[in-house]
């Protein structure tokens, strides 16, 4: 039996956001950012995946945030997992 409600949140590992940042040529340091995260929330017989990135200081730039949610996207693609995106 599923439980009501639970909520998960996942983070990439700070040794791992370089790599994160040369695969997306992305043009900031690793001590700029913040945390790149994964959030599992299951309410009301539905999960919702919910990415988020921020910056340690505020940037104006969504880059970060964008190739997060490709990257989150191309993990569920190579596992098989069926998801729709909400705005």
């Amino acid at each position: 039996m599923l439980p009501e409600s639970f909520s998960l949140i996942l983070t990439l590992p700070d040794d791992k956001v370089s790599l994160f940042l040369e695969q997306y040529e992305l043009p900031f340091l690793p001590a700029q950012i913040a945390a790149l995260a994964l959030s599992f929330r299951y309410e009301a017989a539905k999960l919702h995946l919910i990415s988020a990135s921020s910056f340690a200081q505020f940037i104006p730039d969504h880059s970060l945030g964008e190739a997060w949610d490709k990257e989150i996207m191309l993990l569920l693609d190579r596992m098989q997992i069926a998801y729709s995106v909400e705005s």
